[in-house]
């Protein structure tokens, strides 16, 4: 039998997985063209540091900011 510790898989935290999607989807904007921060924050209502928090996934952001992201990213049907 091996006695050695079974390795272990690091997941992403939830925070990261948000932060990815969310830099997919900026990066995606406008048909590829992107979106910085700043334009975001004025179509979003979310502050340019809240962006930043968000992109970073030092913080879950609340579902209230995120819906607003998305909407402003044409990311709700």
């Amino acid at each position: 039998m091996n006695n050695q510790p079974m390795s272990t898989i690091e997941r992403p935290s939830p925070a990261k997985l948000i932060a990815d999607a969310l830099d997919a989807a900026m990066r995606d904007y406008d048909g590829g063209k992107g979106i910085k921060q700043s334009p975001l924050s004025r179509l979003s209502g979310v502050s340019q540091p809240t962006i930043s928090r968000a992109l970073k996934g030092s913080v879950m952001p609340e579902l209230d900011t995120l819906i607003q992201l998305t909407d402003a990213l044409g990311n709700l049907e």
